[in-house]
């Protein structure tokens, strides 16, 4: 898939929500315990946060875009994208964190094919936060990236 420059913030966003589907779905902790992602999605509103079954979870929100003139014909989209994953054990969300990262860096040749360039990633925040008897840790990352594309040109 390569990205359109009329449905680029959907494709952007895809192209990073397969990726995670794909490749980041289980880490192990301490106590040969296996952990499993229970979903990725693009929001949690609509999650039932009441059970420790319902994490942990991955959000990849919307990118965002600024646009910005290169050439006469040809302009560039800095973004950004968010990506959180949700879980209830700190040693976990740790290492999700880590495939999250790992799983977008070993993908930049194909995000680079598919029309972005300069892709870099940080973790940006750790918290945690409690929601009854439950203690939910979140780990935010944040990748940036350009793309390229022609001007639409009008007379």
């Amino acid at each position: 898939m390569v990205i359109a420059k009329s449905t680029r913030l959907e494709d952007i966003w895809k192209l990073f929500h397969d990726r995670l589907v794909a490749q980041v779905t289980t880490v192990s902790i301490a106590g040969s315990q296996t952990i499993t992602i229970q979903r990725v999605d693009s929001s949690y509103n609509d999650s039932d946060f009441s059970s420790k079954d319902s994490f942990p979870i991955i959000i990849v929100e919307t990118p965002t875009l600024n646009d910005s003139n290169l050439t006469l014909y040809k302009e560039k989209s800095s973004g950004h994208i968010i990506v959180e994953v949700y879980t209830t054990q700190a040693e976990s969300a740790e290492k999700f964190a880590s495939n999250i990262l790992n799983a977008v860096e070993s993908y930049k040749k194909t995000l680079s094919d598919n029309g972005l360039k300069n892709v870099h990633g940080n973790l940006v925040d750790s918290d945690f936060a409690e929601h009854g008897k439950i203690k939910i840790h979140v780990r935010r990352m944040e990748f940036s990236f350009d793309f390229f594309y022609n001007k639409t040109r009008s007379y």
